[in-house]
């Protein structure tokens, strides 16, 4: 039995919640043995709406991997992207979530396949309460 009121008898099961404005959902397991043996589990999952993907590596000018930027399916409304080499240079900064790095600096010269950091921030919505960021690295490979 699901929070959102669907229930299944199957064995497997795969269920999507629709989420908009919940923090959580709710699952409760009813299960039964050959001997009648039964048991009751409820638990609450936390859902992260807020989460944003990046790769850990791309290859500028291959084909289907060639750029770096963040993958979301929510509407970002602030963004902001900084993307450092090993010496901690500036390799590379934007403000458009739809604009990705395609492996040059800025004064578009290639940079070295390494790895590099990346540090982001964004919002969702127009609070600045609601201000999300985090870092990573990412590998160029050349």
């Amino acid at each position: 039995i699901f929070s959102d009121g669907t229930q299944s008898t199957k064995p497997h099961i795969q269920h999507t919640f629709i989420v908009e404005g919940r923090d959580s959902v709710g699952v409760s397991l009813h299960t039964c043995n050959q001997l009648q043996c039964c048991a009751d589990t409820s638990m609450m999952l936390a859902v992260k709406t807020t989460a944003v993907w990046f790769p850990n590596a791309f290859t500028p000018g291959a084909d289907n991997n060639n750029t770096f930027g963040v993958l979301s399916a929510a509407n970002i409304v602030y963004f902001e992207m900084f993307i450092y080499n090993r010496q901690g240079n500036l390799v590379f900064h934007s403000t458009d979530a739809s604009q990705t790095w395609n492996g040059l600096n800025s004064s578009g010269t290639e940079c070295m396949m390494g790895t590099y950091v990346y540090y982001y921030r964004y919002s969702l919505d127009v609070n600045p309460k609601n201000v999300y960021d985090g870092r990573g690295t990412v590998t160029l490979i050349r």
